[in-house]
């Protein structure tokens, strides 16, 4: 893990990691939330660097289904630009603030690049002390009030069982707009509901972390990873 600093220079001026009076909320237990203020700051850059990925790498084609969360852009410290830097650590700090932990080391990051149709089913994420996720562009409008949303459906979540213990009748939905970001177990089952927009995609960026480095790597941690760029493993 690298040191998590306090703040960064970026093209309009420095900017804190974490804002001086930057809360954090729990609507329910192990489940966070918080909002930065000053998002607008790192929108342009990092849609734009996620773009020219999207271009480069995958000639903007989709992934051979929609069921599988969107195209994925991963390594977000890697990406080169202050913006995805900031967001990284921001990640990172929102890690240790929730858990109380003094440290944190990123297994996996990676951006959702959901356009029309895509989803993802219900699922875990394995080496993952808590996953945290950041709402870059919520994308269009749309009538749907639950399309493209980020659901908690865990039987082991009380939040989630509110009929019968155990039983996961009452999917947990985060507010979760342009700026805000949230943590929960990584082994908390989860699934977004599709997307429906057209003409501009909805972006999210994600991380898997843990207190301390996880052995051997994912097999498609690489993925649309530019060879220029790749870490030597």
């Amino acid at each position: 893990m690298t040191e998590i600093l306090e703040q960064f220079e970026l093209r309009d001026g420095p900017i804190h990691v974490w804002p001086e009076h930057q809360a954090i909320q729990e609507p329910a237990n192990g489940l966070f939330w918080t909002r930065f203020e000053d998002a607008d700051r790192l929108h342009a850059p990092l849609t734009g660097v996620i773009d020219r990925i999207f271009e480069q790498d995958f000639n903007r084609e989709r992934p051979p289904t929609g069921a599988l969360g969107g195209r994925k852009i991963h390594h977000v410290d890697m990406w080169g630009i202050p913006e995805a830097e900031l967001l990284d650590a921001r990640a990172r700090a929102m890690f240790c603030r929730a858990t109380g932990s003094q440290t944190a080391h990123v297994d996996l990051s990676w951006a959702n690049i959901y356009q029309e149709g895509d989803h993802i089913g219900p699922h875990a994420h394995a080496r993952a002390t808590a996953s945290v996720v950041y709402c870059l562009d919520q994308g269009e409008p749309d009538d749907d009030p639950y399309a493209g949303e980020l659901f908690i459906v865990d039987p082991r979540l009380p939040v989630c069982c509110s009929k019968e213990p155990g039983i996961m009748t009452t999917p947990f939905k985060f507010h979760f707009g342009n700026g805000c970001m949230v943590l929960f177990p990584g082994s908390a089952v989860h699934y977004v509901a599709p997307y429906r927009g057209k003409r501009r995609p909805r972006l999210t960026i994600a991380w898997n972390m843990n207190v301390t480095p996880q052995a051997g790597s994912f097999k498609n941690e690489m993925d649309g990873i530019p060879d220029r760029v790749k870490r030597v493993w």
